[in-house]
Parts: structure tokens; sequence; C-alpha cells
């Protein structure tokens, strides 16, 4: 929040770059213990094509997202849990 406040523009797209593109390795990784989850991510970072058609080696590689890519409306992919 600070970048977007300072308006460091170049600076805040960087981080949220890097965000998305972990998150994009991230589901990579955990599709084969919660493959709806990771179904999840990738619908959410809107990317085309099934995540199981990818080939760990090449999914796993940085910069699989595009500079300027547009991501999907974001919801919750774990519930809340109620510490009552």
């Amino acid at each position: 929040w600070v970048l977007a406040k300072e308006g460091k523009t170049a600076e805040l797209g960087a981080v949220i770059y890097n965000l998305l593109e972990a998150l994009r390795v991230i589901s990579v990784c955990v599709y084969p213990f919660m493959p709806k989850t990771a179904d999840a991510i990738w619908a959410q970072l809107n990317i085309e094509g099934g995540i199981e058609n990818n080939k760990f080696a090449d999914a796993t590689m940085w910069g699989g997202l595009k500079a300027g890519h547009q991501v999907g409306k974001p919801s919750p992919i774990f519930p809340r849990i109620d510490n009552k």
C-alpha cells in the first residue's frame, strides 16, 4: 500500500507481478495434493487451459505470466474458520 500511496507504480507493478507469478507456481506445486485448490487458483489467475495439461518443469519456470495479464474476479478459496 505504501508504494501505491507514494505513486511508485512501476515498483508496485513488479511486486504484484511477482506475487501473481508465485501463486501460479505454487498452484502447480500443490496440484498433486490439492487439485481443486490448485484449479481454483488457476481459474482466479485467469490462465487459459487446464493446469493438468502443463508439464511440471515448464510450468514451474518463472515468467509464465506475461506483463499486463488480467486476473479473474477474486473469491475465497478456503472457507473461513470461526474460532468461537
